[in-house]
């Protein structure tokens, strides 16, 4: 952590030899600790973002980066007439089946292991859940751009992140951004900067919705 701050780089490659998700690729145990990490926290979250996710006429949900997909199968759960994808690397294609099979939903969910950088399922809504913060703001573009892309008409992009206050503020979003600093090229960011990400992607806010939680839900269409 004193590394990071002192230098204002990512220290993953530093301590483990490679970007954090390159090493994680390829360290397997790991990697599965991570992504049941991942999954618990969603499933404490999921069905609070699901109160606040207006999916009125939606067909097909695409969760970006969903890795057991917790977060869009709670979604399918509530309206029996969802179809549900999960777009994530390979590794996370078994647990996010398994986690399918336990919800009873697995007529209706696929998984499709990929690289959101090279394109995203085509889908009504896209979900991207704590993903933007992993990455710099180049690389938030392309994603959102992807995602902007495999749109069908109509379609939203629902971007979930905390939100950083003014600067001084305390809250879990300034030690998250520490945290981000430290293992990834990614942060926090403000509404503000969040708009200024959206506008470079051709997308523009339609709605800023707070949840029962510290995350807000961006909603995004074509600009």
């Amino acid at each position: 952590m004193a590394d990071a701050v002192r230098t204002g780089t990512t220290q993953a490659e530093a301590a483990l030899g490679a970007p954090i998700f390159d090493w994680l690729a390829a360290a397997p145990k790991e990697a599965e600790v991570f992504t049941n990490a991942m999954t618990a926290m969603t499933h404490g979250l999921a069905h609070r973002l699901a109160d606040v996710i207006d999916l009125k006429g939606t067909e097909v949900v695409a969760d970006v980066g969903g890795a057991g997909g917790n977060l869009v199968q709670t979604l399918m759960q509530r309206h029996p007439r969802l179809t549900g994808v999960v777009l994530d690397l390979p590794h996370v294609g078994a647990e996010a089946d398994t986690s399918a099979a336990t919800l009873g939903v697995t007529d209706r969910f696929t998984f499709v292991g990929g690289d959101f950088f090279e394109e995203v399922p085509s889908a009504d809504v896209h979900l991207l859940k704590f993903v933007l913060h992993d990455w710099d703001d180049d690389s938030c573009v392309r994603i959102l751009r992807n995602c902007r892309e495999a749109l069908r008409p109509g379609g939203r992009v629902l971007v979930m992140e905390l939100l950083v206050d003014e600067v001084g503020t305390p809250g879990l979003e300034p030690l998250m951004d520490l945290n981000m600093m430290a293992l990834s090229t990614g942060r926090e960011r403000s509404l503000d900067e969040f708009e200024n990400l959206f506008e470079r992607a051709g997308l523009k806010p339609a709605s800023t919705k707070p949840s029962a939680t510290r995350i807000s839900v961006l909603e995004l269409v074509p600009a």
